[in-house]
């Protein structure tokens, strides 16, 4: 199944304030997409 929602990050080490989201889309098996998007 394609993502349904992306979780975009402004630098690697905001992936420790993402971790709850995900686990939230898991529970739900909504599919999801990580993209680190640093300059």
């Amino acid at each position: 199944m394609k993502p349904r929602v992306m979780i975009l990050l402004g630098s690697a080490s905001d992936f420790r304030i993402a971790e709850k989201a995900m686990e939230i889309f898991e529970e739900l098996r909504i599919p999801y997409d990580l993209r680190v998007a640093s300059a």
